[in-house]
């Protein structure tokens, strides 16, 4: 019994033997097998620097077979440090290596080919037998370094761009914090772009909060704010204007994360604007004072032709009273040219609070005011359903008389037939009051509605203001006015007033 599991021990020994042997014959030959397919270049180099293995990723990067690395120094291989142009000894590569504690270290490597790579090397050094053995890793980092530089070029590239809008550009954080500023910016500020990044606008605005205000709202809505016109103040106290966009910064989530404030300066055009407004303002005061005090020796000088005129009744074939009568229809143009001059500059010098203003019963109080010029002429006024809008009735009244009157006027030898049309555009109602009359000639379409011109060189009616009135009606109103005409087939103006919603 006792010589049986002696037996049978030994056999189990030499199993367990054998199992072992397969066993690290596998693992050598997974090994071997993973260390060919790393990849990363893999060298193995004994204590004088020669080859004694490469994997087939170094044999690529190095652009030979394993035959011609294998007893070569790989010193000889023509691996340089950057910005050198000799190749290191295995000396040298062996102590920066050892020095950098498994740390990679870039180097240019030089192929048979020509081409240069850029590369990291890494090292781990071991004894075996008495010999140091040097195991070092090559990764080709060429790629990597492109787009590196290019990724560099790039933020140049937008650097410059950055800089040479010429418009301030600021990109802040969720706390008001500067981390971005244009050079632009920088300079309105006083200062260079590095000493204001990173700080708070509150150290150069003394209204700041009112700025951080809009910013936060931008940050919470999602939503640009774009067109701000506002005062900017800097801390020494000096105002310019600016008109602002505000929009959201978005990380690579997607997740508002601050604001890009985009100011540019319109003081210069602010500065003009007020100075055309105050001119046109007195231009009006001027034209009211005007108008209002010619009326009075007017008003006396056609009293006294009057009166000569009755005195000279008694002699009617007198060339007296032909001449009396060429200076009184003159003196009676004048006064209405003055009384429209007078209408004209009055419009808009008290502003009126917009209401809602129903456009077809406007058209029926036109109808009322010139009841006696619709009957004698026999004209015909097609209204379309016209809407309810917001306007000021006063204004729209004078508009739509003006424009129906004209169109009485310049009858052609038919009766005269006027249709008034009304649709819903885009922010805006477009408004057309088109006639049969005469028309108007090409050349005078452009000049239309300036202070008096008039429609017909044979109008010896009209004072040539009606249009201009109509065009200072729409214009106050933020609007557009045209005609389109021609001559013996009548026009048609139009005319838009923005859709306004009540406040």
């Amino acid at each position: 019994m006792l010589h049986g599991n002696r037996l049978w021990t030994s056999k189990m020994e030499k199993h367990t033997r054998a199992t072992a042997m397969n066993l690290n014959r596998d693992q050598t030959s997974l090994f071997r097998l993973a260390v060919q397919r790393a990849t990363d270049g893999i060298i193995w180099t004994n204590s004088d620097g020669q080859i004694v293995y490469a994997n087939q990723s170094a044999c690529d990067l190095l652009n030979q077979n394993e035959l011609e690395l294998v007893s070569q120094s790989i010193a000889e291989v023509g691996i340089r440090l950057v910005n050198h142009s000799t190749n290191p000894t295995w000396m040298q590569l062996h102590e920066q290596l050892k020095k950098s504690n498994g740390q990679p270290v870039e180097y240019n490597l030089s192929q048979t080919n020509g081409e240069t790579l850029s590369i990291d090397l890494s090292a781990s050094f071991a004894q075996l037998d008495g010999d140091e053995f040097c195991s070092i890793f090559v990764r080709n980092i060429s790629r990597q370094k492109q787009s590196e530089a290019d990724l560099k070029q790039q933020n140049e590239d937008y650097k410059i761009i950055f800089d040479a809008v010429p418009a301030m550009i600021w990109y802040k954080d969720t706390s008001n914090k500067m981390l971005r500023v244009n050079k632009t910016a920088a300079t309105a500020m006083g200062k260079d772009a590095l000493e204001l990044e990173g700080r708070n606008t509150r150290d150069f605005y003394p209204n700041a909060e009112d700025y951080y205000k809009d910013d936060l709202e931008v940050i919470r809505s999602n939503t640009p704010k774009l067109g701000i016109v506002e005062p900017m103040v800097d801390q020494f106290g000096s105002k310019a204007w600016v008109q602002t966009d505000k929009i959201p910064h978005r990380n690579e989530k997607g997740d508002v994360n601050g604001v890009i404030v985009i100011a540019r300066d319109i003081t210069a055009q602010k500065e003009a604007e007020e100075a055309l407004k105050s001119t046109a303002n007195e231009l009006e005061q001027f034209a009211y004072i005007a108008s209002h005090d010619l009326q009075e020796p007017l008003r006396m000088i056609t009293s006294y032709i009057e009166l000569l005129q009755l005195e000279s009744e008694d002699n009617p074939e007198s060339k007296t009273a032909e001449y009396m009568k060429y200076i009184l229809d003159g003196a009676f143009r004048m006064r209405k040219m003055i009384r429209d001059l007078l209408q004209y500059a009055k419009i808009g010098r008290v502003p009126e609070s917009w209401e809602d203003v129903d456009c077809y019963q406007v058209v029926l109080d036109v109808e009322k005011n010139l009841n006696v010029s619709i009957k004698s002429s026999e004209a015909f006024i097609e209204k379309d359903d016209l809407p309810v809008i917001r306007g000021t009735h006063t204004a729209l009244v004078q508009l739509f008389q003006n424009l129906i009157e004209n169109a009485i006027k310049y009858r052609s030898e038919a009766k005269p037939w006027i249709r008034i049309l009304c649709r819903k555009g885009m922010g805006e109602w477009l408004f057309s009051v088109e006639d049969n009359g005469i028309g108007i000639p090409e050349h005078h379409l452009k000049k239309i509605f300036n202070l008096f011109q008039r429609a017909s060189r044979h109008d010896n009616e009209g004072s040539g203001i009606g249009l201009a009135i109509a065009k200072k009606i729409v214009d106050g109103m933020k609007g557009r006015i045209w005609v389109n005409s021609e001559p013996g087939k009548g026009s048609i103006f139009c005319f838009t007033i923005p859709i306004k919603e009540k406040t």
